[in-house]
């Protein structure tokens, strides 16, 4: 708000990162194994129907939606340099992210 100049916009993001580098992270902050197969983009594109229609029949949320697989798709190319520059934001490590909405989920009794 201080440092910004009127009429921009800038994007204040963290960065990139893959599905499995993600579960390494969340390894580092529960303890728990990463799952030992990673699926690609198309695969899991495909078999996300499948899943939705296996959940609604066993009246159980599905691992993963359309919706999700297509936000994962959704184009990653961002650039948070600007923000860098003019705004000194300054992107933290996805484990302190992860660490602390673990912490989060645990403190409102949404894990088990």
């Amino acid at each position: 708000l201080d440092k910004g100049r009127a009429g921009e916009r800038y994007l204040v993001t963290g960065h990139s990162t893959t599905v499995r580098e993600l579960a390494v992270a969340a390894q580092e902050v529960t303890g728990k194994r990463p799952p030992v197969f990673t699926s690609p983009l198309w695969l899991a594109k495909c078999s996300a129907p499948i899943l939705e229609g296996w959940a609604k029949m066993w009246k159980k949320p599905p691992l993963y939606t359309r919706e999700s697989v297509q936000v994962l798709g959704d184009n990653d190319d961002f650039d948070h340099s600007k923000a860098s520059r003019e705004l000194g934001h300054s992107p933290r490590k996805l484990v302190d992210s992860l660490r602390d909405t673990y912490a989060w989920f645990e403190s409102a009794g949404m894990l088990e």
